[in-house]
């Protein structure tokens, strides 16, 4: 009842606008500090970072598998019970965290949060958000997903005082309380349009079957630049800083650099938003992974600070790919009742490409001593999937209005 009085609200919107900036700022953003942890519970408890860093690459792998399976679930029981049920494995996934002294029970932590973190993630955010803003979905996305890029800078600064100032296992704690009380008005104002919905479900077609979804070739196609854009873009953010210090400079300033590139993502996020609006997917995708080849040509080139800063400046647009790029694409390509059960696909198949190319850029680094081969394979990639999904969506656009005359 209540939520039917509020959808009838015109500027109930914005309020739903504003409690998916919190989402971002403060309960999508808190898992990217986990890596802070790594030297205090590797020096309290006596692991190895290979056995504790197992950690993050097991909720990689359940938020992966949690991805894949979203699409059916929120058919079955819509995002609020999800949502409601992420919350819940979040703070019980840091809980255990933060009592933990054996290596199974963070790795059992690290499966709660996986799939804490495919439940809340921005798959359920853009279906709340597509009930109720019909335009200018990439800008509102974009300012929204802003939000990761700042909360993420700002929670890890705050978790590495917390850790200095009451050690990892309290650290680890205040933030599972923190995930529940960011949650709490997330949970109470966030929800589905339901008359969008009705109006969506009276007036279209069924959703696609699984293997029409697979067996489309565009589908397949911008599948594969999302596997692109994890492949190349997350693995060389994850390198900035150690790659800084190999190149010379200041541990502290490859840091800063890290820091100052993820700030700039939120303005990318925001930019990369307004292109997809005015000038659709194709040139949202040049202008991407265009960002990601020139700063991947500057990463190798970096010997000077103000090459550094030239670097940080224009692959930082490039980050906002990272997370814009899957629901991007599915709205292009999906009808609207579909995009629910099938952003998930396109999430995953982000989330597998940032674990196989961070794998496959240490091992390069690890046998050969330098990023640089793998960095000229990537800009390589880039410009090739882009190439071939631009004029693959050309012959698509081109055949549906055919249909449509």
């Amino acid at each position: 009842m209540l939520q039917r009085k509020l959808e009838q609200l015109p500027w109930y919107r914005w309020c739903i606008f504003a409690v998916c900036i919190l989402w971002e700022l403060v309960l999508s953003s808190l898992t990217l500090p986990d890596s802070v942890y790594v030297v205090p519970v590797t020096a309290a408890l006596g692991f190895s970072r290979t056995q504790f860093t197992l950690v993050f690459s097991i909720r990689s792998m359940v938020q992966l598998a949690g991805s894949l399976c979203y699409g059916k679930l929120y058919q079955k029981y819509g995002t609020k019970p999800l949502m409601i049920l992420g919350v819940g494995l979040l703070a019980l996934g840091y809980f255990l965290y933060a009592g933990a002294s054996s290596l199974w029970v963070f790795y059992l932590s690290a499966v709660a949060e996986g799939i804490a973190t495919s439940l809340i993630s921005a798959s359920a955010m853009t279906i709340i958000l597509g009930t109720w803003f019909d335009r200018s979905a990439g800008l509102i996305f974009g300012v929204i997903f802003a939000g990761s890029s700042i909360g993420g800078a700002a929670l890890s600064s705050l978790a590495g005082k917390a850790i200095a100032a009451f050690g990892y296992s309290r650290s680890y704690f205040y933030t599972g309380v923190l995930a529940i009380v960011s949650a709490l008005p997330i949970l109470i104002f966030a929800f589905e349009r339901s008359s969008a919905a009705q109006a969506s479900s009276a007036e279209k077609a069924p959703v696609m079957t699984l293997r029409r979804f697979l067996g489309d070739r565009m589908v397949r196609c911008a599948l594969a630049l999302c596997f692109a854009v994890g492949l190349t873009i997350y693995p060389m953010e994850a390198s900035i800083s150690a790659h800084m210090t190999d190149r010379g400079f200041a541990p502290e300033f490859g840091a800063n650099m890290l820091g100052a590139a993820l700030l700039i993502s939120a303005a990318g996020k925001i930019l990369h938003g307004v292109i997809y609006d005015r000038c659709g997917i194709r040139a949202a995708a040049c202008a991407g992974m265009g960002c990601f080849a020139v700063g991947a040509a500057l990463f190798i080139g970096v010997r000077s600070t103000w090459q550094a800063y030239l670097f940080v400046a224009v692959f930082g647009l490039s980050i906002a790919n990272i997370m814009n790029f899957a629901p991007f694409l599915a709205k292009s390509l999906l009808r609207a009742e579909e995009y629910g059960t099938y952003i998930g696909f396109f999430s995953a198949v982000v989330a597998a490409g940032n674990t196989v190319g961070f794998a496959l850029m240490n091992a390069c680094f690890d046998r050969l001593h330098t990023y640089t081969p793998y960095v000229i394979a990537q800009i390589l990639l880039a410009v090739a999937a882009t190439a071939v999904f631009c004029r693959m969506h050309h012959k698509w656009e081109r055949a549906k209005r055919k249909e449509s005359v």
